[in-house]
Order: C-alpha cells, then sequence, then structure tokens
C-alpha cells in the first residue's frame, strides 16, 4: 500500500512538474517571442534578402502555440517606389502532440491579403534581378544530395490575395485579385493533424474570373480530395515579350489547353501524398531563331501527366 501511494504521488509531483515547465516555457515565449521577431527576426530577414523588411506587429498566443505577425512589408527597389510585398497578417499555429514527438508541424497557416508587386523594366529585365541574382546558385557550389528536408503544413489558406505586374515597356498593366487558395496539406511526414479546409482555387485575371473544381471524401477510411482545373484556348503570343532577351529561341504562336488535377489522399501512418495528373496540350505551336527564321512547329502537342509527385521527387 505505501508503495502504491509512493508511486501516484511521485507520478502526481512528476505531472506537475512537467506542467509547470510547460507553462514557463510558453510564458517565456509570450514575452520573448514578438520582440525578437519585430526586432532580430526582422534584421536577419533585411540581411538576407538586401531590402528593408519591417513588420508592425507581432504576438504569440500560447493556449493555440500560433505565431501572429501583422503588418509585413517588404520595401521596393527604391524608397520612393511601392513595396514589393505586403501581407496583412500571418497565423501560423503549431501542433502540440507533433512537437512533443520532435516534429515541428504548423498545424493551420492563414495569410490575409498578401500583395505582391512585380514590374518589367526593359526587355529581359525586372525590379526583382537584385533578388533573382543573391539567390541564384553561385558558380562552383556544391549541389546537395539527399532526400530533402522533411515538414508538414496542414490547412493553408490565402484570402484577398493581389499581384500587381507593370509591363513598363508596352506601358499594360495586369491585375490579378481576388486570390482565395485552400490546400488541406504540404506534408512529407506522416502525422495525425486534422483537415479541415478543402482545396480551392479563385480569382480575377484582368477582370476576368476564374474559379476551381473541388471534391472530397471525407469520411473515407483514406480521406482524399481533388482540385481541378481546365482552360481552353489561351492565347500564347502575348507571352513571348516576357522571355528573356537571351533566350535561344522565340515564340511565334501557340494555343494553350490545360485540364490538370490535383489530388490529395492520406492513409493512417503514412506520409499525405500530393498528386498532379492530367493533360497539357498545345495547339499551332510556332518556334523561331532570334533573326526570325523558322525553327519548330506543332500542329498539336499532347503531353499526359499520369502521376506526378513533386513532394516525393517522383
Amino acid at each position: 500500500m505505501t508503495s502504491a501511494r509512493s508511486s501516484a504521488r511521485l507520478a502526481f509531483w512528476t505531472l506537475v512538474a512537467l506542467s509547470a515547465l510547460i507553462s514557463l516555457v510558453l510564458l517565456i515565449a509570450t514575452l520573448v517571442l514578438p520582440g525578437w521577431v519585430a526586432g532580430r527576426g526582422v534584421a536577419l530577414a533585411s540581411e538576407t534578402l538586401g531590402r528593408p523588411v519591417r513588420v508592425e506587429r507581432a504576438q504569440f498566443q500560447p493556449w493555440r502555440l500560433a505565431l501572429v505577425v501583422e503588418g509585413l512589408r517588404v520595401d521596393g527597389l527604391a524608397a520612393d517606389r511601392p513595396p514589393l510585398f505586403t501581407l496583412a497578417k500571418l497565423d501560423a499555429a503549431l501542433s502540440l502532440r507533433s512537437l512533443l514527438r520532435g516534429h515541428l508541424v504548423v498545424e493551420s497557416l492563414a495569410l490575409t491579403r498578401p500583395e505582391l508587386r512585380l514590374a518589367r523594366v526593359a526587355p529581359g529585365h525586372y525590379d526583382i534581378d537584385d533578388l533573382i541574382q543573391r539567390f541564384s546558385p553561385q558558380p562552383g557550389a556544391a549541389e546537395s544530395e539527399g532526400e530533402g528536408a522533411e515538414f508538414a503544413v496542414y490547412n493553408i489558406e490565402l484570402t484577398e490575395g493581389r499581384l500587381l505586374f507593370d509591363d513598363r515597356p508596352v506601358q499594360r498593366k495586369h491585375e490579378l485579385a481576388a486570390l482565395r487558395l485552400a490546400l488541406p496539406y504540404v506534408s512529407t511526414l506522416a502525422t495525425d493533424v486534422k483537415v479541415q479546409v478543402q482545396p480551392h482555387l479563385s480569382g480575377k485575371l484582368d477582370g476576368v474570373a476564374f474559379d476551381s473544381r473541388a471534391e472530397a471524401l471525407p469520411f473515407a477510411d483514406d480521406a482524399s480530395a481533388r482540385l481541378s482545373f481546365k482552360t481552353a484556348g489561351l492565347d500564347l503570343a502575348p507571352l513571348a515579350a516576357y522571355l528573356p532577351a537571351s533566350a535561344p529561341v522565340r515564340l511565334g504562336a501557340g494555343l494553350l489547353d490545360v485540364d490538370l488535377a490535383l489530388d490529395f489522399a492520406e492513409r493512417p501512418g503514412h506520409p499525405p501524398a500530393v498528386k498532379l495528373s492530367g493533360q497539357l496540350q498545345l495547339s499551332d505551336l510556332a518556334l523561331t531563331l532570334p533573326d526570325g527564321q523558322a525553327l519548330l512547329g506543332w500542329k498539336r502537342l499532347s503531353l499526359p501527366l499520369a502521376d506526378l509527385q513533386p513532394l516525393r521527387r517522383q
């Protein structure tokens, strides 16, 4: 009896000590993490990008292990130019169960009103050339060989997204507005996070609305969902102006038909699978050399995608 009581007391005080330790860690994170994000974190981001980065407000919500960042801004190439990127709010919550198992798993990620501004300043040149050069592989740099990092991000939602593209050489502007993107997960880990988001993609491109079709089987033993996207007769000729001047070929004409499906599937005890399938079809395609001489042409070219799994490198 005495031994049983001693064991019960030990278990009780162990639980109390563990709870106190977790509470202390959460308290420290609540007090320290927002200041680090708004201070040292912003400084590191500015250093990495080579452009000033600002954050209006950051907070940590310990009851849901969530970091909330508001008013994120990446400056433009010059101080008098509009910002390159702004984000009204970022909300990222971690999975406590996965964290206790030694895995950093984002249980939900919400991006509210992200806005990206890009400009083509001259043929083959853009106002982000400095960033492209900064993050391009350096000559002679060794390429890493391996299976890649393990990661898991669940319940991804992007709302009220906007992309502005200023094509200055031809004095035209394009806008992708009201963008909404929802993905159940992007993961290479087997986790027990509950999926609450169904795949979705919609928005307006230069005022023309587009949408996608989603199907879900949430009550099946192996949960699955599908995001379908179709478009027909997309004229590729206007896109020829955006090819780099150094490209060895020129695009003369072509029509593109897209019929793609993005499948999400989960099986207990296995990493989630993300598969891209469908078909791309090019019609009346004409490629020329830089001097205008005909190089290649197809009346019709079909490219079937049977089973493309980018997260598994297949």
